[in-house]
């Protein structure tokens, strides 16, 4: 399964996990692959360019982004036919 969404966002998470439990029988979903995250511009976290509002946008999209989704699919593997 292949769906665009962004991940940054409330909207695109819920998108995302509808897609995931619309596709998958019973909405069983078994794995979840993280695999957004970035830098906004690399090398900005080591210079002078570093500021409050850059490392919270990072944060943002390498911690917090990963951790909603995740939140959001936690629920299906535990009713997976093959919960193991």
């Amino acid at each position: 399964l292949a769906v665009r969404a962004d991940v940054f966002t409330p909207d695109g998470i819920a998108a995302l996990t509808a897609a995931a439990e619309g596709f998958f029988e019973g909405g069983a979903v078994d794995i979840l692959v993280n695999n957004a995250g970035g830098l906004n511009v690399r090398g900005e976290l080591c210079d002078e360019h570093m500021t409050a509002e850059v490392i919270l946008e990072n944060m943002h999209m390498n911690f917090v982004a990963t951790a909603l989704m995740s939140v959001s699919i936690f629920p299906h593997p535990r009713h997976s036919p093959d919960p193991e």
